[in-house]
């Protein structure tokens, strides 16, 4: 809102408003989180030093632990880093909380919106799954990601016409000469995902349309800078295979157990902190009958 309203810009008429009351609420709740896992890590820590133990499974053969934490990570550096401070840390865990639940949450929801409007869609996906965990419930594994290929294509797809986030800004740190104007040094400029995924020069005749098997040709669709759901270049998103791999798990679950019917064709939308629906997306959710059952 005040990113709309230029008469908001100023931090001194901003802060009298009941908008960064609300604002500051919100801050609090999400800085609460952050605090908490951070102080709990903190002690888990301090107490493992003084016990002598470390976080990993071969604590006995003292190896180091194949994957750390980021938040372990990041507190090991500022032991190393005085410069590295509490602040900055707690900085980079509130991006992780809202980056790495909001944006997911997002995705899952536009997806199963698209799936549950397109029964061939989801029925592809359910044939897929099938087809990898049979008639078991069990749980998803590492060597089930990889194979999820329609799957994954699906989540692209919603990924490239339903950015969670259709907006980013950009500081230029030097010249850029495009082919028609230069954008020089210091400029803030807006990028726009939902633009460049339903970009017909870039993505053909047919970008409006929920295509998944676009993404399945050996040859990658589009212009690959067209695709910013995950932002491009330097400052692409650090979690997109931890994203990939929470949304495929989560789906894999969802069409194994559940059939998704929506009204999803003429959505109408609107930007807050991600991009939302705000009519046209109704969606029934039923439990899933096999052929056996359907038939009688």
């Amino acid at each position: 809102m005040r990113g709309l309203n230029v008469f908001l810009y100023s931090d001194v008429v901003y802060s009298l408003t009941p908008a960064h009351r609300e604002m500051k609420r919100c801050v609090a709740i999400l800085h609460n989180v952050s605090e908490t896992v951070m102080k709990r890590r903190k002690l888990e820590r301090e107490n493992k030093m003084k016990c002598g133990t470390t976080d990993n499974n071969n604590s006995d053969s003292g190896e180091e632990p194949r994957f750390k934490a980021f938040l372990d990570i990041l507190m090991e550096l500022s032991e190393l880093d005085p410069s590295l401070t509490e602040q900055q840390i707690k900085s980079e865990v509130d991006t992780i909380i809202v980056g790495g639940q909001e944006t997911v949450a997002s995705t899952i929801f536009f997806t199963l919106l698209m799936v549950g409007c397109k029964p061939r869609i989801q029925n592809k996906m359910y044939d897929e799954m099938r087809s990898i965990f049979g008639d078991s419930k069990r749980p998803v594994c590492k060597e089930d990601l990889s194979r999820m290929k329609y799957c994954e294509a699906v989540i692209y797809e919603t990924l490239r016409l339903y950015p969670p986030v259709p907006g980013v800004m950009r500081y230029t740190d030097r010249d850029l000469q495009l082919k028609s104007c230069k954008v020089p040094k210091g400029t803030v400029c807006g990028i726009n995902s939902w633009g460049a995924g339903r970009s017909a020069r870039a993505w053909g005749p047919d970008a409006a349309l929920y295509r998944p098997e676009r993404w399945l040709s050996d040859t990658p669709p589009g212009n690959p800078a067209a695709f910013l759901a995950f932002s491009y270049g330097r400052r692409a998103c650090i979690g997109k295979k931890y994203a990939m791999a929470i949304l495929k798990t989560i789906l894999a679950h969802c069409l194994r157990e559940l059939e998704f019917v929506s009204q999803a064709d003429n959505m109408q939308m609107k930007i807050d902190i991600a991009l939302r629906p705000i009519s046209g997306h109704l969606i029934q959710v039923r439990q899933r009958m096999d052929n056996e059952m359907k038939k009688e």
